[in-house]
């Protein structure tokens, strides 16, 4: 068994509520959230516990696969020690817990008669009825702050024969660096940290550590008695600081050097950007912008959302298989409609998928995809990419949608990139039809239309929403493109796509994906709005 040291100052210290902000690699689902709800289970025998992500896709592909490893860590088997999806057989003799549930579906089912609640936000029931004794959650930095508190701790009541426990109302939050301004309430929680507490808790378990070792070496009993019962003071001691500790953290990937090795974070250093380095395994906190800096100065979060068919995933009770992650798994996405795409062509290749929603006013970006340098080979794989994941959508009418770029030639090639596009998708059964956009409008004019659009309060126009969770590098990017002023004029700071320390993908590259796209698709408003509400030189 082995723990970095990020896992083992979060073991030692053990407070009640952890809040735990650590690198790339370091082992946060494995070696801090999987040993704290064993724990709470094994202490807190037949208790109900939660275990919370933003989408219940995100729980079956990253977290749960992580955390049952940390299990087998520990000893603790699968079919032997807990059974996910469903309740125990009786052959397996588990205790029940106090408060069965009605639906075992997203449940996991310990020997002890605890079970862990699977929930998440994108399924708005998940948290309904539950009374919590502890709360988990990974990737915190992607979950809704104001349906946390509103929805979900309420559940967090706790039984009042667990209120000895340590466990009782425990917290655990884990997550890589927060890089968009709406995940700054995780590194703000750092104020409630007492970092006094944590160090003498520290303190204590080191000279227990030293009695313990004093004790296999003396051959005195009545010294050993003497060493045991300072062992016990410093436990109670413990215990009471431990009681209502809130522990803030953070840990760099080299906390967990030892099984990285050197040679890991050399190939970091070598294949990352450095603002991925920075924040992903040096764990620094990025420079974000103020709102009056931005060019999508409009985009919050009600901007965002997450709509999974779970009549899908849910044919897979524990992980879901890489083969099987398709169109079909997101519940926006209409399949008997054709698909909008866009492509920006450059240093690297972006790709976003849209569908208007009528019937609810809105446009929908579904989905981001990109492909790194420019040559035929990286277009092929960007399209693969594509086809792939849409290879059970029934609609087979694609509108491709791009600038003049489109229209270049490919070197060594008489096509266009927009012709081998279209060659490429007709070629994987798909009905391309070219919608070129060569008439590119000024910068104020995208500043003022695209911050109309995303305020949502325009009714002649659609209202935009972008599911977070397919299109993470295109919400970065949003929240992260500048405005700057030059010569007097109002333009988009476009200088992120020359930077070597942020990475491409989250460029502005993906954001002009973004303008051609709407632009494209809702030109004919723009005249009707530039008589109403001012927009300068705006041309259809």
């Amino acid at each position: 068994m082995h723990y970095n040291r990020m896992q083992l100052r979060a073991l030692m210290v053990y407070a009640k509520i952890l809040t735990d902000v650590a690198g790339r690699g370091t082992g946060k689902s494995t070696g801090v959230i999987a040993p704290r709800m064993a724990n709470c289970c094994i202490q807190m025998p037949y208790s109900n516990n939660g275990l919370l992500s933003k989408t219940y896709k995100q729980t079956k592909t990253r977290t749960l696969p992580a955390i049952k490893v940390g299990w087998t860590i520990l000893g603790f088997k699968e079919g032997i020690h807990y059974v996910i999806g469903k309740k125990a057989d009786k052959k397996l003799r588990f205790d029940m817990p106090q408060e069965a549930p009605d639906d075992w579906e997203h449940v996991i089912h310990w020997f002890t008669g605890a079970i862990i609640s699977m929930s998440s936000q994108d399924r708005k029931n998940d948290s309904n009825g539950l009374n919590l004794q502890s709360l988990h959650g990974d990737e915190a930095k992607l979950l809704d702050k104001e349906d946390l508190d509103e929805s979900i701790m309420p559940t967090l009541r706790g039984m009042i024969q667990y209120e000895d426990k340590i466990e009782y109302r425990m917290q655990t939050w884990t997550t890589d660096m927060p890089t968009t301004p709406e995940a700054q309430w995780i590194l703000k929680s750092e104020e409630n940290c007492d970092p006094d507490a944590v160090q003498l808790i520290e303190q204590l378990q080191l000279l227990i550590q030293e009695r313990r070792i004093s004790m296999n070496l003396s051959t005195s009993e009545t010294y050993r008695i003497h060493l045991a019962k300072d062992i016990a003071r410093y436990q109670r001691q413990i215990h009471t600081l431990r009681s209502d500790l809130f522990h803030y953290m953070e840990a760099t990937s080299f906390d967990n050097i030892d099984m990285l090795g050197k040679e890991y974070i050399e190939t970091q250093r070598r294949l990352l950007p450095d603002f991925v380095f920075e924040t992903s395994i040096l764990n620094r906190r990025p420079k974000g912008l103020e709102k009056g800096d931005r060019f999508y100065h409009k985009l919050s979060q009600a901007n965002f959302y997450t709509d999974f068919n779970y009549t899908y995933l849910d044919k897979f009770p524990a992980e879901l298989p890489d083969d099987k992650d398709k169109s079909v798994a997101d519940l926006d996405c209409n399949p008997d409609q054709p698909l909008d795409i866009v492509i920006d062509w450059g240093k690297i290749n972006s790709l976003l998928v849209g569908q208007e929603d009528k019937e609810s006013s809105r446009y929908n970006i579904l989905k981001e995809f990109y492909a790194l340098r420019e040559d035929d080979e990286i277009i092929h794989n960007l399209i693969d990419k594509f086809s792939d994941y849409y290879s059970l959508h029934t609609a087979r009418t694609i509108y491709v949608y791009y600038d003049r770029n489109g229209n270049t030639s490919v070197a060594n090639s008489k096509e266009t990139y927009a012709e081998l596009v279209q060659r490429l998708l007709y070629d994987k059964g798909w009905h391309p039809r070219l919608m070129s956009f060569d008439e590119n409008p000024g910068h104020r004019d995208k500043y003022e239309f695209l911050n109309i659009a995303l305020s949502g309060n325009e009714r002649r126009l659609p209202k935009v929403r972008i599911n977070e969770e397919n299109c993470p590098n295109l919400l970065i990017a949003m929240y992260n493109t500048p405005i700057k002023i030059s010569s007097g004029e109002l333009q988009k700071d476009k200088s992120s796509e020359r930077s070597r320390v942020i990475p491409q993908q989250q460029a502005t590259h993906i954001t002009d994906c973004f303008d051609i796209l709407y632009f494209s698709k809702f030109r004919d408003n723009m005249e009707e709005m530039s008589g109403h509400i001012g927009l300068i030189g705006m041309k259809q």
